[in-house]
């Protein structure tokens, strides 16, 4: 008794259709060492560029990623995560003005327009809207 007469001819079927599904997958599957590689993450440019322009989904990522960070600091600095020079308190500060601060510094910074966008955003505002000093012991 072979292989094949041992298999019931439905599985036999599914098997054959499961491997020529597969094939043709595999077939149009773009080549993944001809595509350039991605960008592993935003850049102070590409926010920059997403927070300049009128489009609503473009603001909405900006003030997203604005908004990102702003929270992450703070939860950070609730534990005590975060080094003191790195605290950032734009507590009187609401989401337009923090991305008003963020254009001014990456229009100041065009060196800088390669780095993580989360890094351009944290100094902007680290430096617009410093801590007080903690006080001794915590």
């Amino acid at each position: 008794m072979t292989f094949l007469t041992r298999v019931s001819p439905v599985r036999l079927a599914a098997g054959l259709g499961f491997l020529a599904v597969a094939a043709v997958a595999l077939a149009a599957a773009p080549d993944t060492q001809a595509q350039p590689a991605a960008k592993p993450f935003v850049t102070v440019g590409d926010l920059q560029a997403s927070c300049e322009t009128d489009s609503p989904s473009s603001t909405l990522f900006c003030l997203g990623i604005i908004e990102g960070v702003a929270g992450s600091n703070a939860m950070y600095q609730a534990f005590d995560f975060i080094p003191a020079d790195w605290r950032i308190c734009p507590d009187a500060l609401d989401s337009q003005q923090m991305r008003g601060i963020f254009i001014d510094w990456a229009n100041s910074n065009a060196g800088e327009y390669e780095r993580p966008a989360v890094y351009g955003v944290a100094v902007a505002l680290r430096d617009a809207s410093p801590c007080a000093p903690l006080p001794v012991g915590g």
